[in-house]
């Protein structure tokens, strides 16, 4: 499909910028070949004295039509994101205009060149009467009257070509005056009129522009080229996520670029044994996209609590084709037995501050990294799987500590779906087609990955649990109330003390004005009723900022310090200035524009989380 549906009206600026450097580069190359036998204006644009002078009212034309072609074709491709009756208008005018100008002006030219014979002949039938009679020549040649009617040159009708019919007709007539030297030069502006028309869209087919931070392209055309994440042979992106109870269960994530004969398969055991004497089975999914890709779950349950094992996958019943050997460890049972620590933050990417970052989050040795939504930030662009491929890669790399893989608590954000907050009843397939078939949440593994629900409970120990909720971007904040009324209360009496709600859009932002709608929504939906709950601390994403907040309690700051604190704002990749600081509002205890993660530990005597810089320096902390 020459015009995708979900990327050509994004970028419809591009492929307008694109055509008009394009055409205007042409058009110069054009001029350069040809300047002896075609004048693009009445006047020459490039004289004998000044060969590189360029003519600019021609240029200034081009620019002209071409922006008014901008918001004719953007009006046309408004209904469907790319109409072909859209870009066949673009070609047809076009070829008019440039048409239009230069049989008019090569037209003007050739009233020059008569106008010029005619005068050669007058001077000729001058200098003969002349020499008939010089009497009569030396008496009037001083008169000045008729001194000005000898010299004088017929003058050059000027041609009145504003009305569109006009030019029509001229078009007409100096399309069936072709001369022969122009046959060549027609043939290169259509040519050059239809290729800057249709190449930028070819170009940009099936397109993922990355508009914040990484500057990441890549379109149909450029993926052909580029080498494949998934090579034949070993599996790619090998990764963990945690399963609905860490202590016990994970969940182990593989790629390949192509299909299992058998079910895909990982062998473990732990660290001090001899092989792998376990085994187990899992469920593949199909993404079609450029490229075929298979994404492999395998979710392996009744694991020790605070054991370290060593794993390999790859397809059942193969001997070959089996990834690198990793490691992975599940939480203890309990902080009596140990500390838990944990990473958590927001709004990746896949820019070198993230990679910075999370190389030095990885020194910490945590059990778990927390993600607080705008993973990839591909905008549920289904062309965009490079960037996750990119994403994933670099997870590999930096997220690790003595080939110890750490696993991904995922939550979703406004840039893993198409428009950033539900306004669509589209199918997750469409609408968010990464973020479910990247990431298994449970340990009952989906055949279908999209039948998973955005939001979920994840056991950390007895003590700790995480509730990652969904602020309006697959399911409302409302459709979660139900969820959050009968999960939180059975945790609680199961003996959870550090019940942790995480999700994307903050209720206290640290960027935008506190009234803002989406943060606004949250917070009428949920605060109250983490209040009810007796919530102690939630972190937050998407401002791209340090944040902590004072004890909060009923909308109010709590100043007995029984409230709740909610940290964030993301600020894992880069950062965004978008405030003065100087002047903190009623909510803040610390806001800096800082990037960072929070490190948390706990364990029996409590719980500690410090924000942390990318040189691993202390910014601000919350004990309790």
């Amino acid at each position: 499909m020459l015009f995708p549906k979900y990327n050509l009206l994004d970028n419809v600026f591009i492929v307008n910028l694109i055509a008009f450097c394009l055409f205007f580069l042409i058009s110069i190359v054009f001029k350069l070949v040809w300047k002896e036998k075609v004048t693009i204006s009445a006047r020459r644009a490039f004289s004998k004295s000044n060969k590189r002078r360029i003519n600019i009212p021609y240029f200034f034309l081009v620019l002209l039509s071409n922006l008014f072609l901008f918001f004719i074709f953007l009006t046309l491709s408004a209904g469907d994101h790319g109409s072909p009756y859209g870009t066949a208008f673009v070609v047809l005018f076009f070829l008019f205009i440039y048409f239009v100008f230069l049989f008019q002006a090569d037209k003007q030219q050739n009233e020059s060149k008569t106008d010029g014979v005619k005068m050669n002949n007058l001077d000729t039938s001058s200098k003969k009467d002349s020499s008939a009679n010089n009497s009569t020549s030396s008496s009037t040649s001083d008169d000045p009257e008729q001194k000005d009617a000898k010299t004088d040159t017929p003058k050059k009708k000027k041609k009145q070509a504003n009305l569109f019919y006009t030019l029509v007709l001229e078009f007409i007539e100096n399309v069936k005056n072709l001369k022969k030297n122009q046959p060549i030069i027609l043939i290169s502006i259509i040519f050059g009129s239809i290729f800057c028309s249709f190449f930028p869209l070819i170009m940009i087919e099936n397109a993922c522009y990355d508009p914040f931070d990484s500057g990441f392209t890549s379109t149909k055309v450029t993926r052909r080229y580029m080498e494949s994440s998934c090579k034949t042979g070993k599996p790619c992106h090998v990764y963990l996520t945690v399963s609905d109870d860490l202590r016990t269960k994970i969940i182990v994530i593989f790629h390949t670029n192509t299909p299992f004969d058998e079910k895909p398969s990982v062998k473990y055991g732990e660290v001090n044994d001899d092989g792998y004497p376990n085994q187990v089975q899992g469920e593949s999914y199909e993404i079609k996209y450029d490229r075929e890709r298979y994404i492999h779950y395998v979710s392996i349950i009744n694991l020790l609590p605070g054991t370290e094992y060593k794993f390999i996958a790859g397809e059942y019943g193969e001997t070959d084709n089996w990834s690198d050997e990793k490691k992975f460890r599940t939480t203890h049972n309990s902080t009596s037995d140990g500390d838990i620590k944990f990473v958590v933050g927001a709004d990746t990417n896949v820019v070198e501050e993230t990679n910075i970052m999370t190389k030095m989050m990885a020194t910490f040795d945590p059990d778990f990294a927390a993600i607080g939504g705008d993973i990839a930030l591909t905008n549920g662009n289904p062309y965009c799987y490079r960037k996750w491929d990119k994403w994933l890669s670099n997870w590999e790399e930096f997220a690790i500590n003595n080939n110890r893989l750490i696993p991904i608590l995922p939550v979703i954000g406004n840039h893993e779906v198409k428009t950033g907050y539900r306004v669509t009843d589209e199918p997750k397939t469409t609408y968010a087609p990464f973020y479910f078939p990247f990431f298994q949440k449970n340990s009952e593994i989906k055949k279908d990955p999209f039948d998973q629900k955005s939001y979920q409970i994840n056991r950390i120990s007895d003590e700790i649990a995480f509730a990652a909720l969904d602020s309006h971007h697959i399911y409302t904040e409302e459709e979660q109330t139900s969820f959050i009324n009968e999960e939180f209360p059975k945790l609680q009496d199961d003996g959870v003390e550090y019940l942790l709600p995480i999700y994307h859009i903050p209720a206290y932002p640290s960027d935008k004005e506190y009234s803002v709608e989406k943060s606004t929504r949250v917070r009428t939906a949920w605060a109250e009723l983490f209040d009810k709950h007796n919530i102690k601390f939630v972190f937050e994403g998407h401002s791209h900022m340090l944040k902590k907040t004072k004890p909060l309690r009923g909308g109010k700051v709590a100043e007995d310090g029984n409230g709740i604190i909610f940290m964030g704002d993301g600020a894992w990749g880069r950062l965004r200035d978008r405030r003065d600081l100087s002047v903190k509002r009623w909510y803040e205890d610390v806001v800096k524009s800082k990037q960072h993660v929070w490190i948390v530990n706990i364990n029996d005597t409590g719980m500690k989380a410090e924000a942390r810089g990318d040189e691993g320096e202390v910014l601000t902390s919350v004990t309790s």
